[in-house]
């Protein structure tokens, strides 16, 4: 049962991971295809892209590595 868990927190984290990476990138190619990114917002727009796409998405893979480290720790 309780490898059952882990595996699930495991495909969890990847789906959260790969979510939070494909959300940044689509919320991207929409704010240039509509004309509102410009130089004058440019840095703010991409520092706010670093904070969601970057650190939001972090947890995910941190949580794989995790979970596979005490997968093999129980071996």
């Amino acid at each position: 049962m309780e490898v059952a868990m882990q595996d699930f927190l495991v495909v969890l984290a990847a789906i959260w991971a790969v979510m939070g990476i494909s959300a940044a990138m689509y919320d991207m190619v929409a704010k240039i295809n509509s004309g509102a990114l410009e130089y004058s917002n440019a840095i703010a727009f991409f520092s706010s892209m670093f904070f969601r796409g970057i650190i939001g998405s972090m947890f995910g893979p941190i949580t794989i590595i995790f979970a596979y480290i005490e997968k093999l720790r129980r071996r």
